[in-house]
């Protein structure tokens, strides 16, 4: 399973990166800002990069926001079939926007490491437990 993380916070780009880990996923592809993260998504669209199976996505990305790529993913999943799961620490007001997009999932960061673990789980039954 490949997986792509887009997260502006170190500490919490390396929780998400042990979350996948912990589920036996080693192809990771992070992102810390939200410019490169769109053209290596684009560059997956137009078939230059391999398809990840997930992104795990914060909403929040430093002065950028992450509906922009969750607005490009949403245009492009009927090809793509790339699962989304938003990690945010942003009120519960964007669980409802995000079920709009039909996001596989939606954690908040309070609900901490298990969570997002269990919504990996939940894309891939036979991933580590």
């Amino acid at each position: 399973m490949r997986v792509m993380i887009l997260e502006d916070d170190l500490n919490d780009l390396h929780i998400a990166a042990e979350a996948a880990r912990a589920m036996g996923i080693t192809d990771i592809d992070a992102f810390m800002w939200l410019a490169p993260a769109q053209v290596w998504l684009d560059e997956v669209f137009q078939g230059q990069r391999p398809i990840p199976d997930a992104i795990i996505l914060d909403l929040a990305v430093g002065s950028d926001s992450g509906y922009e790529l969750l607005r490009a993913w949403h245009g492009a999943n009927a090809k793509s079939k790339i699962h989304m799961i938003v990690w945010s620490h942003l009120e519960s007001r964007n669980r409802e926007i995000c079920e709009l997009f039909n996001v596989d999932a939606y954690v908040s960061k309070w609900e901490g490491t298990t969570a997002l673990r269990d919504a990996l789980r939940r894309l891939n039954p036979t991933a580590a437990n």
